[in-house]
């Protein structure tokens, strides 16, 4: 409303300057030339103090309220209250089964991004509307990230939410999460990149004797359909000078998005289509998976906790993107110095990247003229077997966020699209620190507290 009065009156003022104008070039001939100039010169002043004034009172009211909702009603949207919530508003219950977390988990999660320290002395963080608008939106701590967190697991859209459980204006809460992305995403980059990793580096050996204690248990395998099934003994590795060294395990997962590019250039009847449309949507298709989409490379530790690198093009293939996250040389170096250098194990796609010196290793291939021994085969089939758990991971993560399942959500024109991404990752971590998953029950190797994760230093 403010904003709307303010155009009106700043249309009255300029309607009125003409008019003063008008009315001095009317009596030019019959006015002296020096008081023309001093009339032209006062109102112009006066005009602009008006004009001044009017902007200092709009930024004042934008300071210390928020906007009315009903100042941005859209048409034929009736809009609830606008509702101030705290944790404290809702039940244990209701906190678990609407975020997937806990209420002192979220307490933790609030803490971890300094929102606290983001509030003015009133207890609330104010949001810009927009670019030097000098107008703000008002938002508790507890609500913003009850917002994210809703939204990530539930995937309906703002309007839905806000209806809901908040009231007002959902394009407040569209402006409040996007900043929340740009916010977060240095403190998600800090426990979620493969830096992660040199944290947990002298845990290494106690990893990989969990995945060793895993491998050297036998299974039943059934070559076909209808096939009698047959047992598979497990690998032992007893040499202590020679242990087992993979404590994680290494895969990249694609996110399909939409098509860009596929709409008209322009907002009208017979608008052409973009020029370069072609070349835009090959840069994000993936030939092997037929997909538009993004590609994140991740290390699974046998914690269940993931390091991640990403997104990028789904068109770049497996080897690559692991070769342009240097995963290599970073692992060489946080090992330096000590007496055996542990590794991660990935599928066949980073067979080009195994080899004796290497820190990424992958099933035995056979060549032309030599074939796999027996031992070999027997590897391959063991490790086959117990690198499928990490799998489990990425369905998991689509059966906790419904998010990864909504189309408007994944566009290439969202400049946010890498921090969603990212946000999901770090949440599905905090969730495993809190809870398990698959991969830590399998390895028998229990997750990090959700402080210890968040706060290591502590």
């Amino acid at each position: 409303m403010h904003s709307e009065i303010y155009a009106t009156l700043t249309h009255m003022l300029v309607t009125f300057e003409f008019y003063i104008v008008s009315i001095i070039f009317d009596f030019l001939e019959v006015l002296d030339q020096d008081l023309v100039d001093l009339l032209v010169l006062a109102s112009g002043a006066f005009l602009l103090l008006v004009n001044l004034r009017l902007q200092m009172l709009l930024e004042q009211e934008s300071e210390v309220a928020d906007i009315d909702p009903e100042d941005e009603l859209p048409r034929g949207h009736a809009l609830r209250p606008r509702i101030q919530k705290t944790l404290q508003d809702y039940t244990d219950v209701e906190l678990l089964g609407k975020t997937n977390f806990a209420r002192q988990e979220i307490q933790t999660l609030i803490r971890f991004f300094d929102l606290p320290q983001r509030c003015y002395p009133d207890g609330f963080i104010r949001i810009e509307s927009g670019t030097n608008t000098g107008n703000y939106y008002i938002f508790g701590p507890d609500e913003i990230l009850i917002f994210v967190l809703i939204k990530v697991k539930s995937g309906h859209t703002n309007i839905d939410i806000v209806d809901e459980y908040f009231g007002g204006d959902h394009r407040k809460w569209s402006i409040m999460f996007h900043w929340f992305l740009e916010y977060s995403a240095p403190y998600i980059q800090s426990v979620l990149e493969f830096p992660l990793l040199e944290k947990f580096r002298p845990l290494f050996e106690s990893f990989a004797k969990n995945i060793a204690e895993r491998v050297s248990k036998g299974f039943y395998v059934q070559p076909a359909e209808g096939a009698p099934r047959h047992w598979v003994e497990g690998l032992e590795y007893n040499d202590p000078a020679d242990p087992f060294r993979i404590f994680g395990f290494l895969d990249c997962s694609n996110f399909r998005t939409n098509t860009p590019r596929t709409g008209p250039s322009d907002r009208f009847e017979g608008a052409a289509r973009f020029d370069d449309e072609y070349d835009v949507q090959r840069a994000v298709y993936s030939g092997w998976k037929k997909i538009h989409g993004v590609k994140v490379a991740t290390i699974v530790m046998a914690n269940g906790l993931q390091a991640l690198y990403g997104p990028i093009s789904a068109r770049r293939n497996d080897i690559d993107a692991v070769n342009t996250s240097n995963l290599d040389p970073f692992l060489r170096e946080i090992q330096n110095g000590q007496q055996f250098r542990y590794c991660v194990f990935g599928d066949g796609a980073f067979k080009a990247l195994s080899t004796a010196d290497s820190t990424i290793r992958s099933y035995h291939e056979a060549v032309i003229g030599a074939p796999l021994d027996v031992n070999q085969i027997h590897e391959n089939l063991v490790m086959r077997k117990v690198r499928v758990e990490i799998e489990h991971v990425y369905g998991e993560i689509t059966n906790l966020f419904d998010l990864t399942d909504k189309n408007n959500e994944w566009k290439h024109g969202n400049k946010h699209l890498p921090e969603k991404v990212k946000l999901l990752f770090f949440l599905y971590n905090c969730i495993t620190c809190c809870r398990g998953n698959s991969v830590s029950l399998k390895f028998d190797c229990g997750a990090p507290s959700l402080e210890q994760y968040l706060f290591p230093q502590e």
